[in-house]
């Protein structure tokens, strides 16, 4: 059901861009997805379909990626005011934070990339081709819907494989025990054990307990399932100690993107790119949050 009423935002936006795309309205093309990536990553970076370069398109897609969606507010909330019993513009201030790190990991992957890249020019510049000035002219309805359509078509595919892969495994391993008997307590599901295992990662940023990796791995899915799954353990949730709650804060806005935006992204980067992202993403969050984890502590 959620793939299914997300289906219907993604062609609303693939047919307005298509719309002003055909009209030759639209000036920066990118200027609309770094908007939207503020409210959701994935439709963020399926705007990129109207970027005609291909290397600005992959920069986007990156820097994107990066950029915490609004889907992590609920999660910011819940550890700032209810864990830490701060104020509640606490929460603007870590999420600009978040935003400022993120920007700064962008770029560090960008200029990576460009140093990869044969650079054009005497100067060692890049060549660029200015873009045709194009006449307002009203557009084909029938070109742009059916546009949006192919698109929209395209996408489910892809995510749909996805999300069902990753959202049935999650399901079966939260729901059964390694007997294969269902389950309804999630202490004695395989999720949980294996959550349980993984512990001993997490030892150093203070996120062992296998509740608050159950809810980062639920949170791979829809970052806001990582706030629904800390709620089926409240005594977890008030125990939390400052440190724990900071670290949280931390990992969670910094590591990877949920898995629709992983395919969106592998499909305006690559197949190949979107692992190293997922990596660097994943040592990054795991790294800052050692950082704060340790300065709390300290305090």
């Amino acid at each position: 059901m959620t793939l299914v009423s997300f289906l219907p935002q993604v062609f609303l936006l693939y047919f307005v861009l298509a719309c002003v795309a055909e009209s030759g309205l639209l000036r920066s093309k990118t200027l609309l997805s770094v908007l939207l990536g503020f409210g959701c990553t994935t439709l963020a970076v399926c705007s990129l379909s109207s970027v005609d370069d291909e290397r600005k398109r992959k920069r986007m897609a990156v820097l994107l990626s990066f950029i915490p969606c609004s889907a992590m507010l609920p999660m910011l909330m819940l550890m700032l005011t209810t864990v830490m019993h701060v104020s509640f513009w606490w929460v603007f201030v870590v999420y600009f934070l978040s935003i400022c790190i993120g920007l700064l990991f962008a770029t560090f992957w960008n200029w990576t990339q460009d140093a990869q890249d044969r650079p054009c020019g005497a100067q060692g510049k890049w060549s660029c081709h200015p873009i045709p000035k194009r006449k307002l002219h009203f557009p084909n309805l029938w070109i742009a819907l059916k546009q949006s359509f192919m698109k929209t078509l395209s996408f489910a595919k892809k995510i749909l494989i996805a999300f069902i892969v990753s959202a049935f495994v999650i399901t079966i391993l939260a729901r059964f025990t390694f007997a294969f008997r269902y389950t309804a307590q999630n202490e004695d599901s395989i999720l949980f054990h294996i959550c349980g295992m993984l512990s001993p990662v997490f030892v150093p940023i203070g996120l062992n307990n296998p509740a608050i990796i159950c809810a980062l791995l639920f949170g791979v899915i829809a970052k806001e399932s990582a706030v629904s799954v800390l709620l089926l353990f409240p005594q977890i949730v008030a125990g939390m100690s400052a440190a724990t709650a900071a670290s949280l804060i931390t990992f969670y806005t910094l590591y990877p993107v949920c898995v629709s935006c992983c395919v969106a992204v592998a499909a305006h980067c690559g197949k190949r790119t979107m692992p190293k992202l997922f990596a660097i993403q994943l040592a990054a969050a795991y790294i800052f949050s050692f950082i704060v984890y340790r300065i709390c502590v300290i305090m």
